[in-house]
């Protein structure tokens, strides 16, 4: 099995995995043999990328860290409860106790779920719709707190209430004019301080009920804090700011800069690590970005690679202690003619062979 993104892909393809719309209903099951028509409506729904069986890939493994259908039905319960706070009749926007319920069972199953998928590391493949994108943001930034608060050993009972805060963190952001949110230009002084005012926001939708833990709320109101006081919306520095709410924060930022925005292209895994690290001295604390580090794949299994040689393969094996240096089956020549026997070279022991950038491949 490999990833290929829409663009790449091509007529009588064999879909490996099955897709599914936001709310875990399948659109098109496991083993489907790709039409023009197919491919189109794919494109239409805006579905970045799919997983492909075929001949190259057939003896390649894909696991995620969380299953397919349970990303997708959280997802979708996200998208619902931020959707029905959204303030009608200006009306003051509160978060009930059904709707914190509901928060709640999502990090339960989450949580549960990752448990069987302890040594798995975090694939940043985005098979959903970019129109969920926000929402998708806030599932990936709960399931990475989590690998890092296990690989910082906190206690169980924490770790849920630090997922909790982060699968919400940006609920402020439903009370920020969509034009404002939404805009592609450069942001104004003033509107840049209007999209700060989120993390204020969020607060006061969860602040007056007792049902939420101060250690959900915390990462709720401070999760743009940073140890040298340049963050927002308090300027609180070093011990003030607890390591729940800065688990938080690091993943956020990593996560946020992973993806693409409409005000800003993603940048590649290496490129947003390095610039957390050079962070971290200052404004993180570094334990923190070294278990972000060991729980993320630089390049997942079943994704297209080009080496510094020109070849392009495929990932077969993650190195856990190395991401950058993974098991890559050759298939393209740097001329671009397919090599017979697909040779497995492992990086970790060729060590004049790096992965120069991802890359999807056809033929």
């Amino acid at each position: 099995m490999r990833i290929v993104s829409v663009q790449g892909l091509k007529q009588d393809m064999k879909l490996g995995k099955s897709i599914f719309s936001e709310d875990g209903k399948i659109l098109l099951v496991s083993g489907t043999k790709l039409t023009k028509n197919y491919i189109r409506q794919l494109k239409h729904k805006n579905i970045p990328a799919v997983y492909i069986d075929d001949e190259i890939s057939k003896d390649i493994e894909i696991k995620n860290v969380l299953d397919d259908v349970l990303r997708f039905k959280a997802v979708n319960k996200i998208k619902n409860i931020v959707n029905d706070l959204i303030p009608r009749n200006k009306n003051k926007t509160i978060m009930d106790n059904k709707q914190y319920l509901d928060v709640k069972n999502i990090i339960y199953r989450i949580i549960n779920n990752m448990e069987k998928n302890k040594d798995i590391l975090f694939n940043m493949v985005e098979m959903m719709s970019t129109d969920v994108a926000t929402y998708n943001h806030m599932v990936n930034v709960a399931i990475l707190s989590i690998l890092v608060a296990r690989e910082l050993n906190i206690p169980e009972d924490k770790i849920n209430e630090i997922a909790t805060g982060a699968i919400i963190h940006d609920i402020g952001k439903l009370q920020i004019p969509p034009e404002i949110l939404n805009k592609s230009q450069n942001l104004t002084e003033l509107e840049a301080e209007t999209i700060r005012e989120h993390t204020r926001y969020g607060y006061d939708i969860i602040k007056d009920n007792v049902s939420v833990s101060s250690i959900v709320k915390t990462i709720v109101l401070l999760h743009h804090e940073k140890i040298d006081g340049s963050g927002y919306p308090m300027g609180l520095k070093g011990h003030d700011i607890n390591i729940y709410t800065q688990i938080v924060s690091v993943c956020n930022m990593y996560d946020g800069m992973v993806r693409d925005r409409v005000y800003k292209r993603k940048v590649p895994i290496y490129k947003a690590l390095e610039a957390i690290s050079s962070e971290a001295i200052a404004k993180h604390d570094r334990k923190i970005y070294d278990a972000l580090v060991k729980n993320i794949t630089f390049f997942p299994q079943g994704s297209g690679v080009l080496l510094n040689t020109g070849q392009k393969g495929l990932v077969t094996k993650v190195n856990k202690d190395n991401p950058t240096r993974p098991k890559v089956k050759l298939v393209l020549n740097p001329d671009g003619r397919l090599y017979r026997g697909f040779k497995i070279v492992d990086l970790m022991e060729d060590l004049t062979l790096f992965v120069d950038d991802r890359c999807d491949i056809s033929f």
